[in-house]
């Protein structure tokens, strides 16, 4: 597939993902109240939370598809490994949870709540895993389809057990739980679609192999997502669980910035590792989209969002209409985090900078945090991660400029050539693809 046709495949899945997220937020909400949607998004976090300290989300994920193209004779094993690996991590879940006993944490979440998180962890690992496959395999259609599907079930979950059945926390979890093992079956079978018959045999000297490409990712990735989403833990702990529903929801709005760079990232990261000689042209249109984007989105939501909020949600959460107004600036910055963080990995590897710009601002995102959730509530969390993304931006950024020849003008100043559809549609004549 070319760039292009990609970018707009992604960039629906990304859109259908949020309007499935918000809608699927309303309904948690609206039924669960907030306390109880609070409650759920912790469980959703903290699963989250485990698989990225075990190579899901950029780690594995990232290594997948990066050792898939370089070796695509090894995909089947690489696959393999990865299944494998997750029973491993189910099995290693169950026995701590089994030892742990009453150390549980009670307060937040119930014991039988923890219990479908663990299970939950292995199921994500695996589909993220397996997406990974698809995403080195090119198969970013096969790979969008999985999480359309897994978008639109738990949307149809929801209403089923949420309005209809009238459930709770508890079996809401259980739900999402559920669409997870379906998502896992679906990227199973298309990973099978797409290696053709697959033979279950193990490599340890390629798991190795992989294993070292996550811990890379890892020591980056990890201590990222905590400076990213440590403020909804601390947000629990000093303020509880309203004030989570408030917050995410307000991260759960802004992500509209994220729709275009998100989709832009992960193709830059595909072409950059599968041709060293990627035109850096692309690169800085890329930038430029991605900023003219995000400028337009951040309007959109200051001079729109704050009624239909309100409407859909209640009075009170206006309060979670004055804490993205200050999410928004990090929003801005996050979105070229994405497109300079895919090309410096796939190009270099996670270099020395790359690896201490993250440390840096996650270790100012965390004292900021602690200082100010506790003083000004949810908008001292919104503020700390702005403060923080910018700071990143201006690190990374200059980095990039050091290594390969792109100014900032070429990067990140809109040209009012890029705002044309119709040029845009001419990027495969420019050589882009």
């Amino acid at each position: 597939m070319s760039f292009t046709s990609q970018f707009f495949s992604s960039s629906i899945t990304q859109f259908i993902m949020l309007a499935a997220g918000l809608f699927n937020s309303i309904i948690l909400v609206r039924y669960l109240g907030a306390e109880g949607n609070g409650i759920y998004a912790l469980a959703v976090l903290a699963s989250t939370a485990v698989t990225v300290f075990l190579g899901g989300s950029g780690s594995l994920q990232g290594a997948n598809p990066y050792w898939v193209k370089k070796m695509r004779s090894e995909a089947n094993i690489i696959f393999s490994n990865s299944l494998f690996f997750a029973f491993v991590v189910l099995a290693v879940l169950l026995f701590l949870f089994k030892l742990a006993g009453g150390l549980l944490p009670a307060d937040f979440l119930s014991a039988s709540i923890v219990f479908l998180v663990i299970l939950a962890v292995p199921v994500l690992l695996f589909q993220q895993y397996s997406q990974g496959v698809l995403w080195g395999l090119d198969e970013i259609n096969k790979h969008n389809v999985v999480l359309i599907f897994r978008s639109v079930l738990l949307v149809i979950a929801n209403l089923i057990l949420v309005i209809w059945l009238k459930s709770g926390v508890e079996k809401t979890v259980s739900g999402w739980l559920i669409v997870s093992i379906a998502a896992a079956c679906l990227s199973f079978y298309f990973v099978r679609a797409s290696l053709g018959n697959i033979s279950l045999k193990t490599n340890m000297r390629i798991f190795i192999r992989s294993f070292a490409t996550t811990v890379k990712g890892i020591s980056v990735d990890a201590i990222s997502f905590i400076g990213t989403r440590l403020d909804v833990f601390l947000i629990m702990y000093y303020l509880g669980p309203v004030n989570v529903t408030y917050y995410s929801i307000a991260i759960l709005v802004a992500d509209v910035n994220n729709l275009i760079p998100g989709s832009v990232g992960r193709l830059i990261f595909n072409r950059a590792v599968n041709n060293g000689s990627m035109p850096l042209a692309q690169l800085s249109k890329a930038g430029r989209l991605c900023m003219a984007y995000s400028i337009g989105t951040c309007l959109f939501l200051l001079l729109f969002s704050k009624y239909p909020i309100t409407i859909f949600y209640g009075k009170d959460f206006s309060k979670t209409f004055y804490c993205l107004i200050f999410l928004l600036p990090g929003m801005i910055s996050q979105n070229m985090n994405v497109t300079i963080n895919n090309f410096l990995n796939a190009r270099e590897g996670y270099p020395l900078f790359y690896v201490f710009a993250t440390y840096a601002t996650v270790i100012i995102n965390i004292i900021l945090n602690i200082l100010l959730i506790p003083r000004v509530g949810i908008i001292g969390a919104a503020v700390s991660f702005s403060v923080s993304n910018v700071l990143r931006t201006c690190l990374l950024s200059k980095y990039l400029f050091s290594r390969v020849d792109i100014s900032f003008k070429n990067f990140m100043v809109p040209r009012i050539s890029d705002m044309s559809l119709l040029r845009y549609w001419k990027v495969k004549k420019e050589g882009y693809c």
